[in-house]
């Protein structure tokens, strides 16, 4: 109410200024037209606002048509500010009034004011001296002015995004030099966004550089420079957008977002932004996390009835890592959409659709629906990869190996385009021979897979194709397998410093070189990775109870007891192992880390025998031949 008050007492005293103007015929203030805007906005009367702001442009307008002669001569610091202030006032009221590409003009044209008069006021500064510091002053224009603008340039689908992250980023420099942490949430999803599709532009442009002069994919210099770039800038979104969504959420809603038509579509963009970084960091180990955002993004703009298809299909995929039942509603909705445009369903919407089905055991629907995709997009070769998974599921192997093969040959005519998907298919005939124990043609498949440059995961899976033959070799053939195994660990660490795969296979490598520290770090570096997290738990635990024997085998202490550093390893080892098994109970899983319940048994059996834990060994033991009998001797 006090504040009500005092508004209505400072309108009634603008109003009264303006009023001792036109009687005493004495020159308008536009800084009373500007206020009069500002007051009338924030009650939410944009029309009155425009007009009152436009009455302002008006009188400054006139004034700079009268001073012509020159900067130097005819403005001051305090007459740019002016300007700059009415027409950011200008702006904000045509923000209001939803005339967007007008309010842009009148943006740009506050912050030129500004950044001109200081461009010129470094370059003849001396001329300026003695006019009481003037030279010294810089001309400011309101912070919301470049946010303003910025949002505004969001609308324009990527074309701006480069001005939009400099226009911000000149706010948290500001910030930053002022001693003050840069806090404006708007600000924040404003940046985050422009960075994630900045940096999605750079990740396709790195997949374009990855196209060497042979004709061949694989990794130039050029591409990994990119690619880091765009990983930094991928990093940063994530970074601006959880916090810019954060922040948005604890505070009250801030002038900004309640004047501005734009804030809905930047709450939107960020939100869709935020969801779409997720999914390609988190999915695979918090898809919940990322499908949280995406619907919240399709809430902004009314549920999935009215999201744009791309967004409901990348809701309807999430959700069906964990609910087929919900995926299947979304994607009705996503086909009702379709339907209601008059379009035809995108390959992509049927493609999920059909790999809906066969998440749902309709195994029959789903053949059906891949091949009706391919009649109609003979080159969409994830259609072929899934028909050759649905045929090996059945046993006919024969086919699935020409429908992996035919996937093989379409992705490779479309290029660097198709390059990911080739890997994929070839990775899926790998793992058919592997199936089929056809291992000569299966080690033959590998080999010719990672000497094909960039195939990372056919370098990992040839890797650990050597390793796992190790066992069952001599010795003289054993060295010969560590050292083209040490010299694709280098090939591959160097051409992929952050796959966990390799970084996995690296402490594998260990392990069998009998360095078991090494190993020990190796594994621990990647346990927390969503994907090879879990061999790299079951491995870790295999070298903590390694780690023990040795020590073991090295001090005993007098009175027989273990020595610190085995009974702390087989701790450590016992407890990986029992969160293994929890979480084969919990997700009801056949296996993890590629250990089944009954290996898992037989390890703690192991472990607990060397901690002199008799009696819980005899328990694993025996529960192992209760499941395993064939192996009792």
């Amino acid at each position: 109410e006090e504040a009500s008050r005092l508004g209505h007492r400072a309108f009634a005293a603008l109003v009264e200024a303006t009023q001792k103007c036109f009687k005493e015929g004495e020159k308008e203030d536009p800084r009373i037209w500007a206020l009069l805007a500002e007051m009338v906005l924030f009650e939410g009367d944009a029309m009155r606002a425009k007009r009152y702001a436009a009455r302002a442009v008006e009188i400054i307008r006139t004034d700079q048509a009268q001073n012509q002669d020159g900067l130097e001569a005819n403005i001051n610091v305090f007459q740019i500010n002016l300007r700059a202030d009415v027409l950011f006032q200008y702006a904000r009221t045509l923000v209001a009034n939803k005339q967007l590409d007008e309010a842009e003009a009148a943006y740009r044209e506050a912050i030129r004011f500004v950044d001109n008069f200081n461009e010129l006021n470094k370059k003849t500064q001396s001329r300026f001296a003695g006019r009481a510091g003037e030279g010294a002053i810089s001309a400011t224009v309101h912070p919301s002015a470049r946010l303003g603008l910025a949002v505004l340039l969001l609308r324009k689908n990527g074309d701006a995004d480069e001005e939009v992250r400099k226009l911000i980023d000149g706010l948290i420099e500001e910030a930053e030099k002022s001693g003050e942490e840069y806090r404006c949430s708007a600000g924040k999803r404003a940046l985050g966004v422009a960075l994630y599709r900045l940096g999605s532009k750079r990740m396709a442009k790195a997949n374009e550089m990855k196209v060497r002069k042979d004709g061949k994919s694989g990794l130039t210099a050029a591409s990994m420079t990119e690619q880091k770039k765009s990983e930094e800038m991928m990093n940063r979104a994530l970074t601006m957008l959880k916090e810019g969504i954060d922040e948005a959420r604890d505070e009250a809603i801030p002038m900004f977002d309640r004047e501005n038509c734009c804030s809905k579509d930047n709450d939107y963009l960020a939100l869709l932004s935020y969801g779409l970084l997720l999914t390609e960091t988190q999915a695979a180990e918090k898809p919940e996390l990322a499908l949280k955002y995406l619907q919240k993004a399709a809430d902004c703009l009314g549920g999935l009835a009215k999201a744009p298809i791309g967004l409901a299909n990348n809701i309807a995929a999430l959700q069906s890592r964990m609910d087929c039942e919900a995926a299947a509603k979304t994607m009705e909705q996503c086909k009702k959409n379709i339907q209601a445009s008059g379009s035809a369903p995108p390959s992509t919407i049927r493609f999920n659709d059909a790999r809906l089905a066969e998440m749902q055991g309709l195994f029959a629907e789903a053949e059906s629906k891949f091949r009706s995709l391919i009649e109609d997009h003979p080159t969409c070769a994830d259609a072929y990869i899934r028909i050759g998974a649905l045929e090996q599921r059945l046993g006919k192997y024969e086919l699935a190996e020409k429908s992996f093969e035919k996937a093989i040959a379409v992705a490779e005519s479309l290029g660097m385009y198709g390059e990911p998907t080739r890997q994929d298919a070839v990775s899926n005939l790998i793992s058919l021979h592997a199936a089929r124990k056809n291992y000569p043609l299966f080690q033959a498949k590998l080999e010719e897979a990672a000497n094909k440059g960039g195939d990372a995961y056919a370098q990992v899976s040839l890797i650990a194709f050597y390793l796992d033959c190790l066992p069952s070799t001599d010795e003289t053939r054993r060295a010969k397998m560590l050292d083209a195994v040490a010299q694709r660990l280098q090939k591959l660490i160097k051409e992929h410093p952050e796959n966990a795969y390799a970084v996995l296979q690296i402490g594998c490598y260990f392990a069998e070189m009998g360095a078991l520290n090494e190993a020990r770090d190796a594994f621990a570096a990647v346990i927390a990775h969503p994907m090879a997290g879990r061999s790299a738990k079951v491995n870790l635990a295999h070298a903590l109870v390694d780690i023990a024997i040795e020590s073991i085998d090295k001090e005993i202490s007098e009175d027989g007891m273990l020595n610190v550093i085995a009974t702390s390893s087989l701790d450590q080892a016992a407890k990986l192992y029992i969160d293994a098994i929890e979480t084969m109970r919990r997700e009801k899983l056949e296996s993890f880390g590629g250990s089944t319940y009954t290996e898992f048994c037989f390890y703690l059996a192991k472990c607990f025998y060397f901690a002199r834990n008799y009696d819980e060994s005899l328990k694993y033991m025996q529960k192992c031949i209760l499941l395993s009998p064939m192996y009792y001797s």
